[in-house]
């Protein structure tokens, strides 16, 4: 799954009225449980392990037990700095544009490309004639003309452009 950048950034107070930023990793783990409406999500800082209560705001020491409240805000979007090989959504959705414009599929064959005939009656069905051996033509073939594409006696679809 590709999740945009967090538009929040997860803080931890570390001594009154000074906060410091969960680092990346952290950030991503607590903003996706935040979305998931999870209660707890356990991140891990240096080599700290935390267990962090969405509800009551706060972040647990798993060894020692201390809490420290928890708080997000708004992160700046303007600054365009992407984390190292990692791509924004709207990096993403500008290159799937890229690839859904290209013409990547052949043209179809027009009714007579390649040798063939298609002769069509009233009742949209039809026969289709290929060259066999040099100067001889095969028999025609009967079709039905179907939408989105044309039944072959042998029970494929050909589709039509």
């Amino acid at each position: 799954a590709i999740l945009d950048e967090p538009s929040k950034q997860w803080e931890v107070e570390i001594e009154p009225g000074k906060w410091s930023a969960f680092p990346a990793q952290a950030n991503e783990a607590l903003e996706r449980a935040r979305l998931l409406s999870q209660s707890l999500c356990q991140v891990k800082v240096g080599h700290w392990d935390y267990e962090v209560d969405l509800r009551h705001m706060v972040q647990i020491n798993m060894h020692t037990k201390k809490e420290r409240p928890v708080h997000f805000v708004e992160r700046n979007r303007d600054c365009g700095a992407t984390a190292p090989g990692k791509l924004s959504l709207a990096d993403v959705k500008a290159a799937l544009r890229v690839f859904e414009e290209l013409e990547t599929l052949a043209p179809a064959p027009s009714p007579t490309r390649g040798g063939l005939k298609l002769m069509l009656n009233s009742r949209s069905t039809a026969a289709v004639t290929a060259p066999g051996e040099p100067g001889e033509a095969s028999p025609p073939m009967p079709v039905t003309i179907l939408p989105g594409g044309v039944s072959t006696s042998g029970g494929g679809i050909v589709p039509t452009p």
